[in-house]
């Protein structure tokens, strides 16, 4: 963290010396590391904006590898950020244009445009964009092909399958167990309980035990992963008749998801919220908590999620 605040400091400093050079390859990095910035904190549109001016100077300087690795994530802030799922397929098939024939890039492009499109309920054209990226990958080796886990995961749960979201998840989390990997160990492993928590009660012990290694992992900065286990948490703490505390861990989950623009994490963690307060009997407050779901559900062009903030309101209309 004070690695993180130093560099946040010496940034200007930085580009004011990069611009008074013309230095358009120094401006270009220097961009990326205040987008890398906005980034750790989920403050996902001022990292695509800083992103985008990155870009620019990437292609004034012909740089095309710092290029590609931009647009990758730009496409990235498209699938994660505020940016409308319709409007963010449109960005990424510009970004695979311009991209060209690299291989890598446009893999990374295509994973986070699969995601796009199952927010918008096209689930088959999701599974044929992931093996488009696949076949990019194949082609870069055969350790390559573990990066498209996580989307198809991710495209499993937003189609309602979480046992098969479990299946992808586990093999990434086995694999990065075995190479004591902690830097997305976090996310993963609060993913893969998510993924058992959707499945019932019979497996909250076992989503139990990956929220202790989620948490240790992540060490408390890993944002998204605090949100998700402190949500998981919540909802199995609420299941098991322990509301107070139940109530208290969703409320901070919700409270830090408010702190970004993830909008689709926002929502899912004012969800289980919502579940928390019907479980624990206060019932009067879920349908607020569902409105505010549904409305940044619809802003992100979530589908599923919108149908699910839908089903919680109906469920308590009578209220």
């Amino acid at each position: 963290m004070r690695a993180a605040a130093e560099i946040a400091r010496a940034l200007p400093e930085l580009s004011n010396e990069f611009a008074q050079s013309l230095d358009e390859v120094g401006l270009c990095q220097t961009l990326q590391l205040e987008a890398a910035m906005h980034w750790e904190h989920a403050r996902s549109a001022a990292a695509e904006d800083a992103w985008q001016r990155a870009a620019q100077y990437a292609r004034r300087a012909n740089d095309r590898r710092q290029l590609t690795d931009i647009l990758g994530w730009l496409a990235s802030a498209a699938l994660w950020g505020p940016t409308p799922a319709a409007e963010g397929i449109r960005h990424c098939e510009n970004y695979l244009e311009e991209i060209g024939n690299h291989h890598r890039g446009q893999a990374v492009v295509l994973l986070h445009m699969a995601g796009l499109y199952a927010m918008q309920d096209k689930v088959e054209i999701a599974h044929a964009t992931l093996n488009r990226a696949k076949s990019h990958l194949d082609s870069l080796g055969p350790t390559m092909t573990a990066a498209i886990i996580q989307p198809a995961a991710f495209i499993a749960m937003l189609a309602g399958d979480p046992a098969t979201a479990e299946m992808h998840l586990r093999l990434e989390y086995e694999s990065l167990k075995q190479m004591g990997e902690k830097g997305i160990l976090a996310t993963t492993t609060a993913l893969l309980a998510k993924a058992l928590v959707a499945q019932g009660e019979s497996r909250y012990d076992e989503a139990t035990q990956l929220i202790a290694i989620s948490q240790e992992a992540g060490a408390g900065e890993d944002l998204y992963a605090q949100i998700l286990c402190q949500g998981l948490s919540a909802r199995i703490l609420a299941d098991r008749g322990r509301h107070a505390e139940a109530l208290e861990l969703a409320s901070s989950a919700a409270t830090l998801a408010a702190q970004t623009d993830l909008l689709s994490q926002h929502a899912d963690a004012l969800l289980d919220l919502a579940k928390v307060l019907a479980a624990s009997g206060r019932v009067s407050e879920v349908h607020a908590v569902a409105v505010q779901a549904l409305d940044l559900y619809q802003r992100k062009g979530n589908l599923p999620g919108t149908r699910e903030s839908l089903g919680c309101l109906t469920r308590y209309a009578h209220i």
